[in-house]
């Protein structure tokens, strides 16, 4: 009978412990979560269905039009985001991308996101390809196929020197109708990697916090 309820206390010691750790892990990653891209699902500057910026513009102080022109969807047109309730088309009147600098404080591994879809009202067979960076640190080429959903990329990046580094979404979408109708993006963000070994310690951290308070009550 003993042994039996010493198990049982043990077993309820490791679950409370269990269960401050993944509480502690879960509010520590929240912690490390923040997006350090500005405006990152385009909901600023409220448009109605369709508004073009050009190159050299910015269209809220932290994203510029680095080339063409680009368009900000809004609500009111047959396009539903990803996120939020607006959405960008890196093809405006003309083949255009945007940037933004970004400045990093801590070294480490970040994680960069986005989402990825194509404006398909005209030439649907042509492939929506857009070629996406991080300062010289990163760079690759990404491609939408009409009839495919949005389509969420998930990269990481090791940033040893902290610094600002120019984030660019450019569009290599040609021969649509007027090149008009391009790759679109959505809910992009930029958000440091929490180390494994760092959100471990926090958690025991925490677990002996609580069983000092316990024993002192």
């Amino acid at each position: 009978m003993r042994l039996v309820r010493r198990t049982e206390k043990l077993g309820s010691r490791f679950l409370r412990w269990s269960m401050v750790v993944g509480t502690a892990l879960t509010l520590s990653r929240a912690l490390y979560a923040q997006n350090l891209v500005q405006n990152g699902s385009f909901e600023t500057p409220e448009v109605g269905r369709r508004v073009t910026w050009f190159s050299g513009q910015t269209f809220d102080g932290f994203w510029y039009v680095s080339q063409g022109s680009i368009d900000i969807v809004g609500p009111e047109n047959i396009y539903t985001p990803y996120e939020g309730e607006q959405l960008v088309d890196l093809n405006g009147t003309l083949i255009g991308g945007i940037y933004q600098d970004v400045n990093i404080t801590a070294s480490g591994v970040y994680n960069l996101f986005f989402a990825m879809n194509g404006n398909y009202a005209a030439s649907p067979a042509i492939t929506r390809t857009m070629s996406v960076s991080l300062g010289s640190l990163f760079s690759r080429s990404y491609a939408h196929h009409n009839g495919d959903p949005w389509t969420v990329y998930s990269e990481n990046i090791t940033i040893s020197t902290p610094g600002t580094y120019r984030l660019s979404f450019i569009s290599t979408t040609r021969n649509t109708l007027q090149d008009s109708f391009g790759p679109m993006i959505d809910d992009v963000r930029l958000e440091l990697v929490p180390e494994p070994a760092s959100l471990t310690a926090i958690g025991i951290g925490l677990a002996s916090l609580l069983g000092l308070r316990r024993r002192k009550c």
